[in-house]
């Protein structure tokens, strides 16, 4: 469970607002990646747990080239950050479970998109 304040995932809605809705469209994946580590390295954080933490740190460093190559599928950007804002609000509102339903939802869809261009990417 995440126990930081509920206020502090703010600066991360907005990371998630208009400007990263920006790059997306241009095809500027860099800022996006980047903003979506700060929101990974953030949510270590909160843990409070260096078990998990570092449980986090390792899954991160083997999934990172796949997620880039996820990031640049058709279409897959925007809905990735539709759902990274759903669940940023779900954090926000201090509801674990909810957050935790669509973090794991999230990666399915990632895995969906995945599979369904994996000729051409892996």
């Amino acid at each position: 469970m995440l126990t930081s304040k509920l206020e502090s995932w703010h600066d991360l809605v907005v990371q998630f607002g208009r400007n990263i809705e920006r790059h997306v469209k241009n095809g500027k994946f860099e800022e996006c990646i980047g903003t979506l580590e700060l929101a990974r390295r953030r949510t270590a954080e909160a843990v409070h747990n260096p078990v998990i933490a570092e449980m986090l740190d390792s899954l991160n460093e083997k999934t990172r080239e796949i997620m880039r190559r996820i990031l640049i599928l058709p279409g897959r950007a925007l809905q990735g950050l539709e759902q990274h804002r759903a669940l940023l609000a779900a954090m926000r509102q201090g509801d674990a479970a909810l957050a935790e339903k669509l973090k794991r939802r999230n990666i399915r869809s990632s895995l969906e998109s995945l599979e369904c261009h994996q000729s051409f990417i892996l």
